[in-house]
C-alpha cells in the first residue's frame, strides 16, 4: 500500500467523523440559542412592577453564570459547525496537504464542540440550581400571601 492511499483513507475517516460532529454541534448551537430566550426562572409577570418583562433572577451569581456558560457554548458550538463547513469545502493540492489542512481543521472544531459541551453542563447545572430556588421562593411568597389572608380572615370572622 502507498502513503497515498492511506492518505486518502484516513482523509475519508475524518471527513466521516466530522459529519457526525456536526450534527451534534448543531444541536448544540440550537438548544443553547433556545436556551437563551427561555431563561431560568422565568420573566416577571407582576404588571405593578417596576421589573416586568426582565429574567426575575438577574442579580443572582448563579443566573449570571448560567448566562456567561450558556453565550460560551453557543459561540464554540457555532464555530464548530463553521469549522465542519469549511472542511467541507477544503481541498488542498495535494493528498498530504489536504490532510494537514483537515486534521487542523478538525482538532480546532473538535475542542471548540468540547469546550460547547462542558460549557452546556455547567450553564444546565447553574439553570436548574437557580429555577429550582426561584420556583421554592414563589411558593414561599405564594405561602405567605395565603397564610396572611388565612389571618385577615379569621380576625375579620371574630
Amino acid at each position: 500500500m502507498s502513503s497515498d492511499d492511506n492518505d486518502t483513507r484516513m482523509i475519508k475517516r475524518i471527513r466521516d467523523a466530522a459529519q457526525t460532529h456536526i450534527v451534534v454541534a448543531a444541536l448544540l448551537v440550537t438548544v443553547t440559542f433556545a436556551a437563551g430566550f427561555t431563561l431560568p426562572g422565568g420573566f416577571e409577570s407582576d404588571k405593578d412592577s417596576l421589573d416586568k418583562g426582565m429574567a426575575i433572577l438577574t442579580k443572582k451569581s448563579a443566573f449570571c453564570a448560567f448566562v456567561v456558560t450558556d453565550a460560551i457554548a453557543f459561540v464554540c458550538s457555532a464555530g464548530a459547525v463553521f469549522s465542519y463547513f469549511v472542511m467541507a469545502a477544503a481541498h488542498g493540492p495535494t493528498i498530504k496537504e489536504e490532510l494537514r489542512v483537515l486534521l487542523n481543521i478538525f482538532v480546532v472544531a473538535t475542542i471548540l464542540q468540547f469546550l460547547s459541551m462542558s460549557a452546556v453542563v455547567i450553564a444546565f447545572v447553574t439553570g436548574q440550581m437557580k429555577s429550582e430556588l426561584a420556583r421554592q421562593q414563589r411558593l414561599d411568597s405564594f405561602d405567605g400571601r395565603k397564610r396572611k389572608v388565612e389571618v385577615i380572615d379569621s380576625y375579620i370572622r371574630r
